[in-house]
């Protein structure tokens, strides 16, 4: 069956008369579905339906975190904050290490931790 709706916007072709006046919908300004949670709207149902499925999961938080610059995870030996807790973990896995000492080249002095460390090289021995 060769599509027989043309659009007169775009002039885009499509089989039926429905799937013709669904894609009109593109070519408003009108999105009736709103979202609850947040200003964000929608020109179709299921539009809004993928964007709420977002709330259900961990990956959204995340990324609103990204971008409001909130930073709940906070470092247990220096205070510092990260907005994920990978962020964190990293961060004490690098400078807060109690597997690797740090040993002082000039008085033999040992570390646990990398910041302690710095602070007595740059402090001086």
């Amino acid at each position: 069956m060769k599509p027989a709706f043309q659009c007169s916007q775009c002039r885009m072709f499509f089989k039926t008369k429905y799937t013709l006046s669904d894609h009109k919908k593109t070519h408003t300004d009108s999105k009736p579905y709103a979202c609850g949670k947040c200003p964000m709207t929608f020109i179709r149902s299921r539009y809004l339906k993928m964007h709420q499925g977002f709330y259900k999961h961990e990956s959204l938080k995340v990324h609103v975190a990204l971008h409001t610059g909130e930073k709940p995870f906070a470092c247990d030996y220096c205070g510092k904050t990260f907005a994920l807790a990978s962020y964190l973990k990293t961060h004490v896995a690098k400078f807060h290490s109690v597997t690797e000492l740090h040993v002082c080249g000039k008085c033999g002095k040992k570390y646990k931790d990398i910041i302690h460390f710095r602070s007595h090289m740059v402090q001086g021995c």
